[in-house]
């Protein structure tokens, strides 16, 4: 099948996998490993915490290295709870590389892709955590290239991002190039930043109150085989 675009390029996290099971499964399975008891504010009260460090990271004011300490530092100390955040941190994110959670209908979309349109990942995250959830879903398998922000040293929405893709993925006609994300400011705003199109992928029917544009918007996975084949 013909398709109007020659490259999709897939956000992983909230788009593909299901980043918020995978969360909670890590943070449970840490604090069990310390011997806290897991309650629902502890989940509740780190989510926050980790989304302003990640718009941090995505501004470029914190680099993942201090962003997956950090995060714990700040929610031990909400808590009062005396436990190393780097130790903690380690924990979590081996449990984290651990998980294969799936968005609905992540693999009958990439059934259908694949070996009729090109395929990469894009994604704003932690290197070993990735490859391995990738791995472990069996995703790797679709894509011909992964490219994760602590490898480039720069993460989406920052144009370098984008242009750091384009020369791995060796393609430049931006006009047969489309950004797929569930993200409004990292994975759209990117797009438009680097004037690529791009793909909302929006399952709760959010109201974008941004002034972030998308060329298009979905509430299912499988609508993008609609918009691609037009």
């Amino acid at each position: 099948m013909k398709y109007k675009y020659k490259w999709l390029l897939f956000d992983a996290d909230g788009t593909l996998l299901n980043y918020n099971r995978s969360e909670k499964h890590a943070l449970s399975e840490a604090l069990k490993a310390f011997q806290i008891d897991n309650k629902t504010s502890f989940l509740e009260k780190y989510r926050k915490i980790n989304a302003n460090l990640w718009s941090e990271l995505e501004k470029g004011s914190i680099t993942s290295e201090k962003l997956r300490v950090k995060r714990f530092e700040v929610l031990f100390n909400d808590l009062n709870l005396d436990i190393n955040p780097t130790t903690f941190s380690k924990k979590y994110l081996d449990a984290l590389g651990q998980t294969g959670f799936l968005i609905d209908g992540t693999r009958e979309l990439l059934n259908e892709l694949n070996g009729n349109v090109n395929l990469a990942i894009i994604t704003n995250g932690i290197k070993k955590v990735q490859n391995n959830r990738l791995h472990k879903t069996k995703l790797n398998k679709y894509f011909e290239h992964v490219i994760i922000s602590e490898e480039l040293g720069v993460a989406k929405p920052d144009r370098l991002f984008f242009e750091h893709t384009l020369n791995k993925i060796n393609f430049y006609n931006k006009k047969e190039i489309l950004i797929i994300g569930d993200s409004l400011n990292s994975d759209i705003l990117g797009g438009n930043y680097s004037h690529i199109d791009t793909c909302w992928y929006n399952p709760k029917n959010k109201k974008n109150k941004t002034g972030i544009k998308p060329t298009y918007e979905i509430t299912n996975l499988m609508d993008i085989i609609d918009i691609i084949s037009k």
